[in-house]
């Protein structure tokens, strides 16, 4: 009777494991067993699903060559102490051989005199989480250094209009003097004015909408030689346009001087100090087609790729070596696509970089 008694209650114990078996394989995670030395002797069928393999096996085969070393030192001190285990690392999936993080956690199971019979354990894949929150740490990064630099640059004009407006004060009756400190300060505001517009419009682009434009009828040969003759103050006779004569178009006159503004500060930052930054504009039936030149060394692929995104010159080893705030070519994109334009980059030793901006002919707004 007692062995009866015996029997079917190993039955009903060996019935609810079972159960209990089957019941981890309609969870989510990898699910795993190991003996008390950590050998693993099940896993349940999300890991035949992620694997390919139906038998427990050694995780070393899988997991990622550079977090072998860590996690195996985590686990076996686990192991020796009697621990819980809980580490992050990159298991292989065999689908599309991409290594993939997961949350690994194990608790050690034990008897009645507090011995380990046992380790349970899940596996839960972390790897769209983890890279959106690198994601976001980057960004986070970039916006932080943004903030510091766009402070730095700040100071310089507001110092400065600060400054005209001291020597105004000391000499009140200096007309000529108050005309020329007065002149100053309006430029040094503007400067001011314009940083704030850059940031205020990559803000608009960084959540997908367009900057706001004023179209208008105009001469944009006369417009940017009002505009070149600034710059080639500034920075020394650098500038030539060339186009044809009659230039008339329907734009937005002030977005697209500080397009082309944008272009030539960004020759005269990364190109040829001695060499000519050319503009030329082509006036065809479809287009106007405005391209600006610089000789010097050519952007590599990478750069290229991350010229136009929003604070990409701050991450990039050879561009951050000169300040700014690296918003200049977003804006430059934003302007020509808000027109339902493009802008493309060419780049190499032989040629230069020029940048081509092409924006759809509007007859009237």
């Amino acid at each position: 009777m007692e062995s009866e008694n015996s029997q079917s209650k190993i039955s009903e114990e060996k019935k609810k494991a079972l159960e209990l078996l089957a019941l981890t394989d309609t969870l989510p995670q990898i699910v795993w067993t190991a003996n008390p030395d950590g050998i693993l002797d099940y896993t349940n069928r999300r890991w035949l699903e992620y694997s390919g393999s139906d038998e427990p096996i050694d995780w070393g085969k899988f997991v990622h060559p550079e977090d072998i070393g860590r996690i195996s030192s985590i686990w076996m001190n686990c192991i020796t102490n009697g621990l819980d285990y809980e580490a992050e690392f990159r298991l292989l999936r065999k689908f599309d051989s991409s290594y993939r993080w997961h949350l690994v956690r194990a608790l050690p199971m034990r008897d009645s005199k507090g011995k380990i019979i046992k380790w349970l354990g899940t596996n839960t894949d972390i790897h769209d989480r983890k890279l959106l929150v690198q994601t976001l740490e980057k960004e986070r990064d970039l916006r932080d250094r943004f903030v510091s630099t766009l402070t730095h640059d700040l100071r310089s004009p507001l110092s400065a209009a600060k400054m005209s407006a001291q020597l105004i004060l000391r000499k009140i009756g200096d007309l000529e003097l108050t005309e020329k400190n007065a002149k100053r300060i309006v430029s040094t505001i503007n400067r001011a004015d314009v940083m704030v517009c850059d940031l205020l419009d990559a803000s608009l682009i960084r959540a997908g909408k367009q900057i706001p434009l004023d179209i208008e009828e105009c001469d944009l040969y006369e417009a940017l030689q009002d505009l070149l003759k600034e710059l080639n103050d500034l920075h020394g006779h650098r500038f030539k346009l060339s186009c044809p004569s009659d230039f008339t178009c329907y734009v937005d006159i002030k977005n697209l001087k500080r397009l082309v503004e944008n272009l030539c500060n960004n020759s005269v930052r990364y190109g040829d100090p001695f060499a000519t930054v050319s503009i030329d504009l082509t006036n065809s039936d479809k287009v106007i087609k405005i391209s600006v030149h610089n000789f010097g060394n050519p952007l590599n692929d990478e750069e290229q790729r991350i010229l136009f995104d929003p604070l990409a010159l701050n991450d990039s080893a050879r561009l951050k070596e000169s300040a700014g705030r690296g918003l200049g070519l977003t804006i430059v994109k934003g302007i020509a696509e808000a027109h339902g334009g493009t802008v493309k980059l060419r780049s190499s030793m032989a040629e230069g970089t020029s940048f081509d901006v092409e924006i759809p002919k509007k007859l009237k707004h």
